[in-house]
């Protein structure tokens, strides 16, 4: 009673707006210039979506990928380099693979091949860029290739536990009201659940009970008396029993509690005693509220008589998400600290699915629609599975990847339960963090050691050149257009050159030439090699791998695996091949009008060597050419003219292929020079009226292969003036997904382990509706897993369960 009255006199209000210092106030102390500083540096956070964690010998594994900017809880917006690295159970590296990132977004796949044995793996997505910080900011889940050789046996361990007693703040202070979490482990790590527990005073007398909550935590309040000892006493469900002492109680440092007091304020609560208030400076006091590198300082002055200061917050003035609150002294010397989450409306959002069986097609359509106020583009990715599966278990879901994984240190069991819409997340999220202390940010480094940047982001290949004897003043190299990179001319100093930026596949050839002012090519005398980035084995003991354990069955169980067709294996039956003598000579192409067939321009093979890619031409007729998909888009190319046309900006001119225009212009991504016989560019056809005020591209299909494409040159001429290099280390392609080929479909084993579909660009926007077909197994109830992330910084994680009934079985 006492303390309470206390707590009801010396309750302070706060306006925060008014009574917050920032970081960028030109009075911050040191302790806040280093922090700000700290940050300085933008991090990243990632999150791989993987269509399953269990696996069979000849699937792929496929991924999409998330990266986030964290300060500014956004997309990473620049193009940048992912690598994909599968380690073996020891933490030796067994297979790196590199994909682009765009916008924030990557997808692709990695086989699961005959070198890759039955056991656990670990797969891990990271950038160049989170090797500057102390911090791991990677992703990291055990994945599992499952066969039929493999058993569920387990050996039985003797029980142990493990009992941590954790003061909110960090301190168990005398004469005033502390709360204590309770975290137990059992042998394997993982929370264990107890029966019962009390806490018993020296005497032996029973002061109160402890309930137990979802793995392995709980939490009591005590008043400690300075004369008396306690402990608690646990009895497990195979009636072993624990007793673990209280900490030592503290009488130099004052606590920080967290009380939410309803739905739209917390209490910050400042624990104390007479004798701590005597030997420290009661006014200097300060609490700093920060998240990302942005603080709010707060005086927090205690009094003279009260064991509790608090004041109140106003939740719409946190931060939304995670919000870190650390108490100083007037020395800038963080004495406590307590982490609390603000669930905010504005960190996630929702969707409706929906399903339509095809009979006639025997496929599914699966509709995704907008639910609820965020109206922003967004991204999305979605896994289709049975709903019994057992090849789906990871251990974060985008949430808990972004909204708690960078903050937590140590190793945190099924993070994502907290996230997964049930009723008591907040109360449970809440005593995880009662009983994490301190953040993953230690003040040691952030007082002493701030990142350095050693790593930039990385954004393509470089190749390195070094020319092998001396060239003309006005000789330069040209390097040839490829896939994702244009050509252009380089100027080579003392011989050398660099080129970055390149986002060339791996086994790609880049061709370089010797130009000189006339333009005439030659080939150079080269030695080219690539700048490479070592990938280092995983520390298998680390924080980082303890944070997937995954929970082995308690008894024998035969592992059944789905029985696929090996599709390399299969035969074909022989076929007699007659080739024809292939003739030089290209008749008139009847889809070219008249009034064209002076003005075409017939496809060589010079060009396809010049100019490997239909976009190279486009570009080198002065357009500019963007490739690869950006945010929101569902098209992977996008033409526009470099005229800026009034206020509407560049506009896109009109491309036809086969005179039939293009409303969606991903045909030409990829589309090889030799794939067309014949083009027309023209900037401005009055033709085409006011549409072809920005020109007008028509493409002529190459209409026989047995033909050889005309050479105006002698083509070995032209082959002997290129020096050519093949790319070892560079970026991965996705492939579009395919449905392993199954001999059974439904069987335990399909259930358990099979694949039904994977959708990586599901693109949802305002008012429209996103569609994808899935084949129909004839399962009776099939599960979405759906991940994604709008353009405003909002994610979603949900699971949809559909039944079908209209199946077969």
């Amino acid at each position: 009673m006492f303390s309470k009255l206390f707590f009801k006199l010396f309750t302070i209000s706060l306006l925060l707006f008014t009574s917050f210092l920032f970081a960028q106030n030109s009075n911050k102390s040191e302790l806040i210039e280093n922090y700000s500083s700290y940050f300085e540096l933008p991090r990243q956070s990632a999150y791989i979506h993987l269509n399953k964690t269990h696996f069979t010998e000849n699937e792929e594994i496929w991924f999409k990928a998330y990266l986030r900017t964290r300060q500014l809880e956004k997309s990473f917006s620049e193009k940048t380099t992912l690598y994909i690295d599968i380690f073996k159970p020891d933490g030796l590296l067994f297979k790196s693979e590199k994909f682009i990132v765009d916008n924030g977004v990557s997808h692709g796949n990695i086989k699961i091949d005959s070198t890759m044995q039955s056991g656990t793996y670990y797969l891990r997505g990271s950038t160049q860029w989170m090797k500057n910080f102390k911090e791991d900011d990677s992703f990291m889940q055990k994945i599992t290739v499952v066969s039929n050789k493999m058993s569920g046996n387990n050996i039985e361990k003797e029980k142990a536990y493990d009992i941590q007693l954790l003061p909110e703040g960090g301190h168990l202070i005398h004469s005033t009201t502390n709360t204590v979490g309770v975290k137990v482990l059992d042998e394997d790590g993982f929370g264990a659940s107890f029966k019962n527990a009390t806490i018993r005073n020296q005497n032996g007398i029973d002061l109160l009970q402890i309930k137990s909550k979802s793995y392995g935590f709980a939490k009591f309040n005590i008043i400690p008396v300075p004369t008396q000892t306690y402990t608690a006493h646990f009895t497990f469900e195979d009636n072993t029993e624990i007793a673990v002492p209280l900490p030592d109680v503290v009488n130099t440092t004052p606590s920080i509690a967290i009380v939410d007091e309803d739905e739209g304020e917390i209490s910050i609560k400042i624990k104390s005693n007479y004798q701590i208030r005597n030997n420290i400076n009661r006014q200097g006091l300060y609490v700093l509220l920060h998240k990302n590198g942005v603080a709010k300082k707060i005086k927090t002055p205690l009094t003279q008589e009260a064991n509790i200061s608090a004041f109140v917050v106003n939740k719409s003035s946190l931060f939304s998400g995670m919000n870190i609150i650390t108490l100083f002294d007037a020395n800038d010397n963080p004495l406590s600290e307590r982490l609390y989450f603000n669930w905010a409306d504005e960190l996630d959002f929702d969707v409706e699915v929906s399903s339509l069986i095809n009979q006639k097609s025997d496929s599914i359509t699966i509709t995704l629609n907008n639910l609820g106020k965020n109206i922003s583009k967004k991204n999305l990715s979605v896994s289709v599975l049975p709903t019994k599966t057992k090849g789906y278990d990871p251990e974060n879901n985008i949430l808990s990847s972004f909204y708690l994984k960078p903050y937590l240190q140590g190793s945190i069991e099924n993070p994502k339960q907290y996230f997964n819409g049930n009723s008591d997340n907040k109360e449970n999220l809440d005593l995880l963090l009662l009983t994490q202390g301190w953040s993953s940010y230690t003040w040691e480094n952030i007082n002493k050691s701030p990142p350095k940047k050693d790593f930039d982001f990385e954004q393509g290949t470089t190749v390195v050149g070094k020319l092998n004897r001396d060239i003309g003043l006005k000789d330069n190299i040209y390097v040839h257009p490829t896939l994702h990179n244009e050509g252009m001319t380089i100027s080579p100093e003392d011989n050398m050159f660099a080129l970055g930026g390149l986002y060339t596949k791996t086994n790609e050839t880049i061709s370089f030439s010797l130009i000189n002012k006339k333009g005439q090519l030659s080939r150079p005398s080269l030695f080219v090699y690539e700048e490479t980035n070592r990938v280092d084995p995983i520390n298998i003991t680390s924080t980082t791998t303890k944070q997937i354990p995954i929970r082995k069955p308690t008894k024998e169980e035969k592992i059944e695996v789905p029985q696929m067709i090996d599709q390399s294996l299969i035969e074909l039956n022989e076929v007699i091949l007659e080739f024809e003598q292939k003739k030089t000579e290209i008749i008139d192409n009847p889809n070219v009008p008249s009034y064209l067939k002076n003005k075409i321009k017939v496809v060589t093979e010079d060009d396809t060597i010049l100019y490997p890619f239909v976009t190279d031409i486009i570009r080198q007729n002065g357009y500019v050419v963007l490739e690869e998909l950006s945010f929101g888009s569902t098209s992977r190319v996008s033409i526009s003219s470099r005229r800026i046309s009034g206020f509407s900006g560049a506009r896109a001119p009109l491309v036809y292929l086969d005179d039939v225009e293009l409303l969606d212009l991903d045909i030409l991504y990829g589309l090889r020079t030799d794939f067309i016989e014949s083009y027309y560019i023209n900037k401005f056809d009055p033709r085409s009226g006011s549409r072809g005020g920005d020109g007008v591209i028509r493409l002529y299909s190459r209409r026989n292969f047995n033909i050889d494409l005309p050479s105006t040159t002698n083509n070995k001429k032209i082959q002997n003036n290129i020096f050519t290099y093949a790319i070892r280390e560079g970026y991965s392609v996705a492939k579009k997904f395919y449905n392993p080929v199954y001999t059974i479909l439904n069987d335990k084993g399909f259930i358990n382990y099979g694949t039904i579909h994977w959708e990586p660009e599901v693109i949802l926007s305002k008012n429209k509706v996103s569609t994808f077909n899935i084949i129909n197994t004839n399962t009776k109830s099939i599960t979405l897993f759906i991940e994604g992330i709008s353009e405003d910084g909002a994610v979603i994680s949900k699971s949809e369960v559909l039944q079908l009934e209209n199946t077969e079985n």
